[in-house]
């Protein structure tokens, strides 16, 4: 069994799903081989281009230039064999870490399965999408990015309000659609006791690989790491820097010492150590669980009913129906007052179907289901760090918005079993808080398998 961060499934039909999640994973491969085929034809068409340009000028002049870029672009398919190397190698579990626990509306596996002959270059199952995440999550071209959203807006904008009503203690904490983890692990070493939830299977799988090898990187971060080219898929040959840039290779995970301390002492402790220095290291820290399945259809039900004291989202409520996002994140949060829902990211919605609320919108959509604004603030950051190759990087100006849940705001459901053996350690006081009841499907500390 790899190591990696445990996550909880729900028993289904485990034969099924893993011929649907195989069958998906590997059209993912298909799909990127493709893309090889179409960027080197880009590629030939622009060196044909340059041999004419020769002819015509009837010159050697500027050979040197071309000659450079035909040596440049005859290296492509070698790195693109090397990305795939490592694509395959974090998401080596995908296979038999199933989705067992998926939407009904999910029709991303279903399409794959099915011989559809596009993979859409959105899908959060396309190897493009996957990139990406590893680059701005777990690469350092992303550091600015992690920065400026999980450190200077979610963490911090916690941190100061948690600060300013006297409260000490962290509580648990909820991340929709997590992606490959990066914020679900940054609000765990501060301290938060964290669930992560996401969609997307092949996700799960290189998120389980990626936190084992960030648990067991050395201090250099050479060792257990994999080398992935970020930029070598961008098909558009626009506005670049500089050609070679595409060959400027990342080692992934890219992780702090004080995280990497933290993972280290989560799988000692996960392994049976009994160190002082491994203690220590949890005590500082707080605790991850991760689960495979839709945010809506797991978490709108009675049993996660007022679960949460923060929920975070992040470049996340743009990917879904937006009212059932609020309703959902809203039947998740503690009722006494004090729960907190922390939203930031863009509204560019992933749907044709989905209304365009502006942020405006959201906010009297939030006042209505019962919620006031503690904090809204624009924050600036780029996606992936890709203002390293090109001269128009994707640049994001978005609200970071503090939601606090009224106490009157009710119940849409009947009670959760929990919810009467729990109060939120959160806005509580310095004294006499009651730590919730321990949750049988939460771990209390983050476990390696």
């Amino acid at each position: 069994m790899i190591k990696g961060c445990v996550v909880n499934f729900v028993e289904v039909d485990v034969a099924a799903e893993s011929r649907k999640a195989s069958s998906a994973h590997s059209f993912a491969f298909e799909h990127y081989r493709r893309q090889l085929t179409h960027m080197m034809q880009t590629l030939d068409a622009t060196i044909s281009r340059m041999d004419d340009k020769e002819v015509e000028g009837g010159s050697s002049r500027y050979k040197r230039v071309h000659d450079r870029f035909r040596a440049a672009a005859a290296r492509v398919p070698l790195f693109w064999e090397t990305n795939e190397a490592t694509l395959r190698s974090l998401s080596s579990s995908y296979s038999t870490e199933l989705p067992l626990h998926h939407s009904h509306t999910d029709t991303s596996h279903q399409s794959a399965s099915s011989g559809s002959s596009k993979l859409q270059h959105s899908s959060y199952e396309s190897l493009e999408q996957l990139m990406v995440h590893l680059s701005r999550d777990w690469g350092r071209f992303g550091e600015d990015t992690r920065q400026a959203l999980y450190h200077q807006a979610v963490l911090a904008t916690l941190q100061e309000y948690l600060s300013s009503i006297g409260e000490t203690s962290k509580g648990r904490l909820l991340v929709p659609g997590a992606g490959l983890g990066r914020l679900a692990v940054e609000c765990a070493v501060d301290g938060f006791e964290v669930e992560a939830v996401e969609s997307s299977a092949i996700f799960v799988a290189t998120m389980r690989n990626l936190l084992s090898l960030a648990a067991t990187a050395e201090e250099d971060g050479t060792s257990s790491s994999l080398p992935l080219y970020p930029f070598l898929h961008f098909t558009s040959l626009n506005n670049e820097w500089d050609f070679d840039r595409r060959f400027e290779p990342i080692q992934i995970p890219d992780i702090d010492s004080r995280a990497r301390t933290w993972l280290q002492s989560s799988n000692s402790s996960s392994n049976g150590s009994n160190s002082s220095s491994s203690s220590s290291s949890i005590s500082s820290g707080g605790s991850l669980s991760v689960r495979h399945g839709d945010f809506v259809n797991s978490y709108n039900t009675a049993e996660h009913e007022g679960r949460f004291d923060v929920v975070v989202t992040s470049f996340f409520i743009d990917t879904l129906d937006v009212l059932e996002c609020i309703e959902t994140i809203r039947h998740c949060l503690t009722k006494n007052g004090s729960g907190l829902w922390l939203n930031v990211g863009p509204l560019h919605y992933h749907s044709n179907t989905a209304v365009p609320y502006s942020h405006k919108d959201i906010i009297e959509l939030a006042a209505d289901a019962g919620f006031e604004v503690i904090s809204d603030r624009a924050v600036l950051s780029s996606y992936a760090g890709e203002g390293y190759l090109t001269m128009k990087p994707e640049m994001f100006k978005a609200p970071c918005t503090l939601y606090r849940l009224g106490s009157s705001c009710g119940s849409s459901s009947s009670p959760s079993p929990t919810s009467s053996s729990r109060k939120s350690i959160m806005g509580a006081g310095k004294e006499g808080k009651e730590v919730e009841a321990e949750s049988p499907w939460i771990r209390t500390n983050f476990v390696l398998l």
